[in-house]
């Protein structure tokens, strides 16, 4: 086994013209972008939230978080 570290760090924001109703399109396209980023080699997957802004809403971090482990699992 190899001792080595490869990260992916995966935006959790979604444009804000989307409203509340995008949410749930944007937590799909999460769960997606981790799976490819797992059966991509990476073990470890970090949820940011960085481009929040004005057009940018983040989804809160639990549910991200909770979306893409049950997912994964």
């Amino acid at each position: 086994t190899e001792d080595r570290f490869d990260t992916k760090t995966i935006d959790i924001t979604y444009g804000s013209n989307e409203g509340a109703a995008g949410m749930q399109g944007a937590i799909d396209r999460l769960c997606e972008r981790a799976e490819a980023a797992v059966a991509g080699g990476y073990n470890i997957i970090i949820l940011s939230d960085r481009q929040v802004g004005p057009d940018r809403i983040a989804i809160p971090a639990l549910l991200a978080t909770a979306a893409v482990h049950h997912h994964l699992i």
